[in-house]
Order: C-alpha cells, then structure tokens, then sequence
C-alpha cells in the first residue's frame, strides 16, 4: 500500500504568510498607499493566520479519519472559521473607530486569500486520498 501525499501544507503557509507581510511592509512604506492599509492590519493578518492553521488542522483530522466523518470535520472547520470571523468583525467594529473602505479591503482581502489558500490545500488532500 502506497503512502499518501499530502500537501506540504507547513512551509506555503509560512511563505504565504511572510509575502503577506512584506507586501504590508511595502505597501505601509509608500507614500501613495499608506492610507490603504489600517493600523491593525497585523491583529487581521495574526488572527487569520492563527484561524486558518486551527481549521485546517481539523479538516486534515478528518481526512486522516477518513468515512463520512471526514466530511463532518471538513464542514465544522470551514463553517467554524466563518463564524468566528463574523464574531472578531463584529467586535472589532464596534469597539474601534474605523475608515468603511479600509477596514472592508484590509480585513476580507485577508479572509479570502487565506480561504482561497485553506480550499486549495484541502482539495488537494481530498485529491491524494481519492488516489490511493
């Protein structure tokens, strides 16, 4: 029996997250975009980092489980890191001053790279098992 595959899911996240953080670097030393990025921008990118490690982490749980829990874990991961995105958003708002276009464009650029990142990896795991 052949050993499955799995994503090297570790170092991307680690590349991903430091591009992420040198383009807010870059971006924040720029004159012209400055203004674009908001002061919390690095609270956004630690609590995506860390939500997006914890549901993958339960997802691939599932996945190494395998049988119609797996997809029990799958959906419990995506379905817990959105709600506690609307949670940390609604909080937010309501106990920081915010700029509308700043926040929307700081903290959902965030949440869908991460997302878009967490759904590549899970399909390509979900992809290795089917495989074997």
């Amino acid at each position: 029996m052949a050993k499955t595959k799995y994503f090297p899911f570790m170092p991307l996240f680690i590349g991903l997250t430091f591009l992420i953080v040198l383009t807010v670097y870059f971006l924040r030393e720029n004159s012209a975009t400055s203004t674009m990025i908001s002061p919390d921008i690095h609270l956004f990118l630690a609590f995506f980092s860390g939500i997006t490690l914890v549901a993958f982490q339960i997802s691939m749980a599932g996945i190494k489980k395998g049988g119609e829990n797996a997809i029990i874990f799958l959906l419990g991961g995506v379905a817990a890191k959105l709600l506690l995105t609307m949670i940390f958003a609604l909080v937010y708002v309501y106990s920081h001053k915010v700029g509308k276009l700043q926040f929307l464009s700081n903290f959902f650029i965030l949440y869908f790279i991460y997302s878009a990142f967490e759904i590549y990896s899970l399909l390509y795991n979900l992809r290795a098992q089917k495989i074997q």
